[in-house]
């Protein structure tokens, strides 16, 4: 945080940018691979898009039935396992193209 993040931010004035700055930091820091830079810049994305999903669903008024918020975090909770599975799917691939193929499979066969 203190090396990365706030550099980034102090640079950009963008949290945006320190997410992914810093978790792409981390990524190059397990390995310096295409591999691995991708897992950081997916990572990196993932918060950014949950940051801003969580000031668009402040704004939204609080749902009456206990059935419809629990529903909802359900919802989040099964997309938030499907993104990390994504993730492990991104580094354990022995290489970029393995990878991509993957990711391609996965898609193609949904």
């Amino acid at each position: 945080r203190d090396y990365v993040y706030s550099t980034a931010i102090a640079l950009t004035r963008s949290p945006a940018v320190g997410a992914i700055a810093s978790l792409t930091a981390i990524a190059l820091w397990h390995e310096v691979s295409p591999r691995y830079l991708a897992w950081g810049v997916y990572h990196g994305l993932g918060i950014v898009v949950w940051q801003s999903s969580q000031r668009w669903w402040k704004r939204l008024p609080k749902p009456s039935n206990r059935a419809v918020a629990n529903l909802g975090h359900g919802a989040g909770v099964v997309a938030t396992v499907h993104f990390v599975f994504l993730g492990f799917l991104l580094v354990r691939q022995p290489d970029f193209a393995s990878m991509v193929r993957a990711v391609d499979t996965l898609a193609t066969e949904w």
